[in-house]
């Protein structure tokens, strides 16, 4: 019975010993999962913003082409008009 008396504290402090350590590794791995969220987050926005201002580039660059094809034959119409009417008067 002493003999288990003991053991008692001894078995005590080796069962806290082994929660303290799950307890230590849960939260390394906790930290770690928190920080690999936060890094993919981090890139998933760097991606994002770039794709984001690479389709608003393409999106200014048509509209500047298609703008200027618009503003030509407006130009061409013009000049027929003036023609038009010169030969008239």
């Amino acid at each position: 019975m002493e003999y288990l008396v003991a053991l008692f504290p001894a078995a005590l402090a080796v069962y806290f010993y082994v929660k303290w350590q799950r307890a230590r590794e849960e939260n390394i791995h906790l930290k770690a999962g928190r920080a690999s969220e936060e890094k993919l987050s981090m890139t998933f926005r760097a991606l994002s913003s770039e794709a984001l201002e690479k389709s608003n580039a393409s999106f200014l660059q048509l509209a500047k082409e298609t703008l200027g094809k618009f503003q030509e034959k407006a130009k061409g119409d013009l000049e027929k008009r003036q023609e038009t009417s010169e030969h008239v008067l």
